[in-house]
């Protein structure tokens, strides 16, 4: 039930040849059909759009179909599959333009770049070799390379072209959540906020027609895509790329601004990072581990800065959220002291203010099915010498959400025979404090029904449990918040046996013998949890030091 299991690492070495087998014969010839297909034909600068989207179709449907992805993966990156994406991006330098080239070149090439990031994002899944590789192994850095090549395409010029920014950012930010749905809502943004707008407007067009839009209209619009927007980015939603996420917030600041107007695909951009902070502590830390704050805090406070009022009220909460958990850069806290905006010194008031919660660890089951604390051994007695009375756990704890379907599991304490067994959890039903301390007796566990405990509240918890006496049956106590709840009987765990015990041997009648060690843990380890895998549990809480 809790045997001790070892995550295997995955291999990155490029040099390590795949093993000859069917499969991978099969994706390098997929492969290298799309390496040929990278000559341009003759007459022709660059290579045919329509060939390289087929090519590159074959190999995310191969990746997608395959009953061995994490085999898979690993071909991929040994047949220099990242290298080839890169190139194939790299051919098309300079090749957008918003005059000579046809609508249809435009569609297909960002076709081109939606296909290559769902590979990309397909290879990545549950592979952290592969991501490992892609970020230390590929020249200057993955990630950095990747958003050369893409701006290096002309994607991310500075004329004012509402339709091309929302197909980028569209395919930008569906690759950092692995949700292909605000693709289609970036496609859509345009509409949704001007309806006047039509196929056959400019660029310059429609932006002249926001610019006409009343005040009331626009943000009457962004309220619509808002909307959208919270019935996708909600609990249990990941940011699966993040460190890709500087380089949508450096393709967003280029973005050509009028403060006349409403900038409907700018805002969707920082609306999306926002909503998707809001969702767990884990997203919100790996936002903040970009270091975008120290971006986003001038263009929020200075007064040159090109945001309109209605962008600027979006990112100053981002920020305010970005900086409750800390700051990356003590040069972010001079930036406001000394700025001269009043917003500003505001600003950084609240952010004193928000900064009080205690320090804790966040046992997050959305990422893995699994999230846990183990010691392989407590390091002293438990149950506690029959000298001392019995024992106490005390704990800091607040439930984000609760699962319906599993138990979320505080404290475990165990042998390898699970002679000695302690288990405290909250019930998925009643939301009671469930104490167990036995896995044979006929009444393994004890429930304190005086109190339900409740999402998003912290409590401090103390469990007293007394060792029975002559005349005594062993009684356990609950305290909630210093108060006294209710005490209850229950066994008193049983001590572990000896580790030399042994009918054949003098040893262990000799003062050597020790009992068997005590494992213990916080949260749910991978052994108990019934849901393995990413999203198959919400389950999310926290736990600080008493």
């Amino acid at each position: 039930m809790f045997g001790s299991t070892r995550r295997q690492r995955s291999s990155t070495s490029a040099s390590t040849p795949p093993e000859a087998s069917q499969s991978t014969a099969e994706l390098q010839i997929l492969l290298e059909l799309l390496t040929d297909a990278l000559t341009a034909p003759p007459k022709s600068i660059y290579p045919s759009l329509g060939l390289l989207i087929a090519k590159s179709e074959s190999v995310l449907h191969y990746l997608l179909a395959s009953s061995n992805l994490p085999r898979s993966n690993d071909d991929f990156r040994r047949l220099s599959g990242f290298q080839i994406l890169l190139d194939t991006l790299r051919t098309f330098s300079g090749f957008y333009h918003p005059i000579e080239r046809t609508h249809e070149d435009k569609i297909q090439i960002f076709e081109l770049i939606k296909i290559i990031l769902k590979i990309l994002s397909q290879v990545f899944k549950d592979h952290n070799g592969n991501q490992r590789y892609f970020r230390q192994r590929i020249e200057q850095g993955g990630w950095a390379t990747l958003a050369q090549t893409i701006a290096s395409i002309g994607i991310a010029g500075n004329d004012p072209d509402l339709w091309r920014e929302a197909q980028l950012f569209g395919k930008l930010l569906s690759f950092v959540l692995d949700d292909w749905r605000i693709d289609k809502l970036c496609q859509q943004v345009i509409n949704l906020c001007c309806p006047r707008v039509s196929d056959n407007d400019t660029p310059r067009e429609i932006l002249s027609l926001l610019c006409t839009e009343k005040d009331s209209d626009k943000s009457f619009y962004m309220d619509n895509v808002e909307s959208n927007l919270s019935e996708i980015i909600k609990d249990p939603v990941l940011l699966h790329q993040p460190d890709f996420v500087s380089t949508v917030i450096d393709f967003w600041k280029a973005i050509t601004r009028t403060k006349a107007s409403i900038n409907p695909v700018a805002n969707i951009v920082i609306m999306t990072l926002y909503k998707i902070s809001l969702v767990s502590t884990h997203n919100l830390k790996e936002l903040h581990k970009t270091g975008i704050l120290s971006t986003l805090l001038p263009l929020t406070f200075d007064i040159d800065s090109p945001l309109g009022s209605y962008e600027k009220i979006n990112v100053e909460a981002f920020c305010k959220n970005l900086i409750s958990v800390g700051i990356n850069d003590l040069s972010d806290t001079e930036y406001l002291i000394q700025s001269k905006s009043s917003g500003a010194a505001q600003f950084l008031l609240e952010a004193l203010d928000s900064s009080q919660t205690p320090p804790f660890i966040q046992f997050d089951l959305s990422l893995n099915g699994y999230a846990s604390i183990e010691l392989p051994n407590l390091g002293r007695c438990f149950p506690p010498p029959p000298n001392i009375p019995g024992y106490s756990l005390v704990v800091w704890m607040y439930v984000d959400r609760f699962d319906p379907k599993i138990h979320t599991t505080i404290f475990g304490a165990f042998d390898s025979s699970q002679t000695c067994f302690v288990l405290a959890y909250l019930e998925k039903d009643s939301h009671n404090f469930i104490l167990q301390t036995s896995v044979t007796s006929p009444k393994p566990s004890v429930r304190f029904k005086s109190i339900v405990f409740r999402e998003r509240k912290w409590y401090h918890v103390a469990i007293v449990h007394r060792r029975h006496r002559t005349m005594t049956a062993s009684k356990v106590s609950l305290y909630v918040d210093g108060e006294f709840v209710e005490q209850v009987k229950c066994q008193y765990p049983n001590p572990p046996p000896l580790s030399n015990a042994s009918t054949e041997s003098f040893a262990s009648f000799s003062s050597s013998a020790r009992a068997n060690p005590v494992q213990v843990f916080l949260g749910t380890p991978k052994d108990l949890s019934a849901h393995v895998g990413p999203s198959e549990v919400i389950s999310r809480w926290s736990f600080a030091s008493a």
